[in-house]
């Protein structure tokens, strides 16, 4: 197979920035069971290319089932073939591989058994815009561990139909997006610090709709800009795409241009106890197609709105949104047309069950349910709403569906406790003292009944 033609074979985003290690010579003795590539002719600091002997050293441990051990410094390599059962691995923080063209430093053809561990991945800025620093393809048990990949006009890692972990890495300085991940097979991606990225944290992308499986869990992800522009392809935290059963737990994000977490039609993925700070549009998004979505046990303080569970239209639908904090929401500074700006806590349009949440400083609504006629089936109960604009809002349009609004606690609400809307416009006087049930009453498709006003 033509290398070059392989790995051209991609389909991602883009980003950039610089950065740099300076490498001791100091030299780390290798366990006696492992290859010393100094021993077989490798050479540390030196400009020269070094890819043919480093190839030749990579099939030799490989053909020995012994791991190769790199020493400290900086190698010039690039178009590296990873064969099976490969085991490399440095001295942590010195062990550097640099590219050198237009190529991935590592990649490998449907290889297995591959473990990178304490090596540095500088790109040099010589990749290509859509390529990566190190690809591997169809590696079932892979594991990357305590590596760092910087220095990139392209991505960082990435991963096409593989399984296995990826834990304790460092991804900055990138152009593209930091770790994209297509047909994963339950990968589990933990402990990993990302940041100065150019437009995407992690992708989580199926070609078609399918079981992922992918685990992404205590992870620290900030400063993602959106440098190739959009109205949500990029800037994301993470981004989950046609990708199914994903969890994403207990990570830190900060400084996101557009969301933390932006699942775009997958199915039965979770978002819990997730901590989302400075982000610039929707913090926590679940659209398009996406057929159930648990957004649980999440803080976000500071975002252009907290959680969207959206498009009806297309399908988007069953969501549980519960026990959330969310707090100071307003519009970005930048925000355009085609953005969604509109300072939220929580909006749901479809078969969605919103509970035992707190939403504080919300500029527009604390909570909302549906748009126009885009609305099915939600129930808002047990919430705490805090100084907010509008408390609750409800879509009382031509075509609504049903929505019930129950035993929540509201103070403060500048512009009315509980509003309908027809679209853009309210409509309704506030309805917060007006407790109905279905077909009865002004509004048909509404129950309130014992929400407090405080």
């Amino acid at each position: 197979m033509n290398r070059r033609k392989f790995l051209a074979f991609s389909g991602t985003a883009a980003m950039g920035a610089a950065a740099s290690l300076t490498p001791s010579i100091a030299q780390a003795a290798p366990p006696t069971n492992s290859l010393n590539a100094a021993d077989l002719g490798l050479k540390p600091n030196i400009s020269a290319n070094q890819s043919a002997i480093f190839q030749q050293v990579v099939d030799g441990a490989a053909a020995k089932q012994l791991p190769l051990f790199i020493p400290a410094g900086s190698y010039v390599v690039g178009d590296i073939l990873l064969p099976s059962n490969i085991h490399i691995y440095g001295v942590k923080g010195q062990s550097i591989l640099a590219q050198r063209s237009d190529m991935p430093i590592l990649f490998n053809i449907d290889s297995d058994n591959i473990m990178l561990e304490n090596i540095n991945f500088n790109g040099n800025q010589a990749g290509l815009k859509l390529g990566a620093m190190v690809r591997i393809n169809g590696a079932k048990n892979l594991t990357i561990t305590q590596c760092q990949f910087f220095n990139s006009n392209g991505n960082g890692l990435h991963l096409y139909g593989c399984g296995g972990q990826i834990i304790s890495n460092h991804f900055h300085d990138i152009d593209q997006a930091a770790l994209f991940c297509e047909n994963s097979h339950k990968l589990t991606i933990v402990r990993n610090e990302i940041y100065d990225i150019g437009n995407n944290g992690i992708l989580i992308w199926q070609e078609k709709k399918a079981d992922d499986g992918s685990i992404i869990s205590h992870n620290h992800i900030y400063k993602i800009n959106d440098n190739d522009g959009g109205n949500g392809q990029n800037g994301n935290g993470i981004n989950v795409f046609k990708a199914n059963n994903v969890i994403i737990s207990d990570n830190q994000f900060e400084q996101c241009a557009y969301s933390a977490v932006r699942v775009n039609d997958g199915n039965n993925c979770q978002i819990v106890n997730n901590q989302c700070h400075n982000i610039g549009e929707v913090a926590l998004y679940a659209e398009f197609g996406f057929n159930g979505v648990m957004i649980n046990n999440n803080l976000v303080d500071t975002a252009g709105a907290g959680i969207s569970v959206a498009n009806l239209d297309q399908d988007g639908h069953l969501a549980l949104i519960k026990g959330n904090l969310l707090r100071n929401l307003t519009l970005r500074a930048k925000a355009t047309e085609n953005d969604d700006s509109r300072a939220y806590g929580i909006a749901a349009e479809a078969d969605a069950l919103i509970e035992g949440n707190v939403v504080e400083n919300a500029t527009n609504f604390g909570i909302g349910g549906g748009y126009g006629e885009f609305l099915r089936n939600v129930s808002v109960v047990n919430n705490m709403l805090k100084d907010c604009g509008y408390g609750i809002t409800a879509s009382v349009a031509q075509g609504a569906g049903r929505m019930t609004i129950s035993h929540n606690s509201i103070n403060n609400a500048h512009q009315g406790a509980i509003v309908g809307f027809e679209w853009d416009q309210i409509t309704t006087s506030d309805l917060v003292d007006q407790d109905q049930t279905f077909d009865q009453g002004s509004h048909n498709n509404l129950y309130i009944r014992n929400n407090v006003v405080i």
